[in-house]
């Protein structure tokens, strides 16, 4: 462990990164599945006083900003006022493989069924079926997730000529007369893991390392080892079919396993 890895821990304890979060809120009696990812646990508050009333699936992505809690203080407002004082508590369920947005609140009682993507910004007073994308305050479904996954793909060969575009016009690498970096369109390529591009590998390339440079019929798409792959701008904007983007990505992973 680094220097700098010993005063992070030492600074921010259980919430020094994911795994370490993670184990900190399974030891307390909070039910957590695999592959489950907190990604600034900094800047998460996940309600600690019952721990074991919250339940979160596998696979389940929860960015930054993000609070969830399993009890309410409204009343507060009724013991100034009338002397009550009442008890609140709600167990939350997080099914599994969801996606839950930036700066999201989920307030005790909610159930989130599998298969759910919820928008940053939203307020989740009420349960959300499985296999739906919900967004808003208070958040409400606005499309199941097979149209929604239509919708991205529909939009992938407009988003990958844009990020190029962008680069061109506005990056010092590009104005350096370098390459694109394989990093940017690794969710373009299809391809999730060196299995998958492994197994999407037909033949073994023999193309030669390092950077083919820019000309002005081609730029290069390059991995961060300088792998070349010439792709034209236009080709981006003129694609007739998702495949062809997805084929010309997929080809600097199929590069980056030589």
């Amino acid at each position: 462990m680094s220097l700098k890895d010993v005063i992070r821990k030492f600074a921010y304890g259980p919430k020094t990164d994911s795994s370490s979060y993670v184990a900190y809120l399974r030891s307390l009696g909070m039910v957590i599945g695999e592959n489950t990812t907190i990604y600034v646990p900094t800047k998460c508050q996940i309600d600690t006083t019952r721990p074991w009333m919250i339940e979160i699936g596998r696979n389940v992505s929860i960015t930054e900003g993000v609070t969830i809690l399993t009890h309410g203080y409204d009343w507060s407002v009724f013991k100034g006022k009338y002397g009550d004082v009442l008890g609140s508590a709600g167990h939350v369920r997080i099914g599994d493989n969801v996606f839950i947005g930036m700066n999201l609140t989920i307030l005790k009682g909610v159930e989130i069924g599998d298969n759910v993507v919820i928008g940053a910004g939203s307020v989740v007073t009420k349960s959300i079926p499985p296999d739906s994308v919900a967004v808003g305050d208070p958040c409400c479904g606005i499309a199941d997730i097979d149209s929604y996954l239509e919708k991205r793909r529909a939009a992938q060969m407009d988003e990958a000529a844009d990020l190029y575009d962008c680069w061109c016009r506005n990056s010092p690498e590009a104005r350096r007369g370098g390459c694109l970096q394989e990093r940017y369109l690794r969710s373009f390529s299809g391809c999730s893991s060196r299995e998958e591009r492994m197994s999407s590998r037909t033949r073994p390339s023999k193309r030669r390392r390092g950077c083919t440079g820019r000309s002005t019929k081609a730029r290069t798409f390059s991995s961060a080892r300088n792998l070349p792959l010439p792709v034209t701008r236009s080709f981006c904007r003129n694609s007739r079919s998702i495949a062809d983007i997805k084929a010309s990505c997929m080809g600097i992973w199929m590069l980056t396993t030589q």
